[in-house]
């Protein structure tokens, strides 16, 4: 995979600002494997305008979600790789917060054990018990420890 060309010539101050820390944090990434986040709603010095040149230097990469949980997220790639642009919104729509997050995957996207357990339950107690199956379609024995 090739390195995208980003076009940074003439970019405000606050863009170049920016980037700078988007690089520190993904070149933390890649030596550290620790990530980090900038949050774009609390940068007063951030105008419409500047939001939309980092939105077309950074470009969209080939990755969205969208999360319905207490309100949409719409999580999107860049252009690169590590790097994504993350909008939350409240229940009624209203941005909440906007951010860009450097990370292998944006922490809301990650499952919590807690919820990985739940799902565990939650099929094992669909699964047949394997009572009156005949033995070569009977499920699997699962066990497993609640920690």
């Amino acid at each position: 995979m090739s390195a995208p060309e980003l076009h940074c010539e003439g970019l405000p101050a606050p863009v170049v600002t920016l980037l700078q820390e988007i690089a520190v944090h993904l070149d933390r990434l890649v030596r550290e494997g620790v990530g980090g986040a900038v949050d774009l709603r609390g940068l007063s010095a951030l105008t419409r305008e500047d939001l939309e040149r980092l939105r077309q230097v950074l470009e969209v990469g080939e990755v969205q979600a969208t999360v319905e949980s207490l309100g949409k997220t719409v999580v999107q790639e860049t252009g690169l790789p590590g790097v994504w642009w993350v909008r939350y919104q409240d229940r009624d729509g209203a941005r909440a917060a906007e951010r860009i997050e450097v990370a292998r995957v944006p922490d809301i996207l990650v499952a919590q054990s807690p919820d990985i357990s739940a799902g565990l339950h939650a099929l094992v107690a669909q699964l047949p018990d394997g009572s009156g199956a005949p033995e070569d379609t009977a499920p699997p024995s699962i066990s497993w420890r609640d920690d």
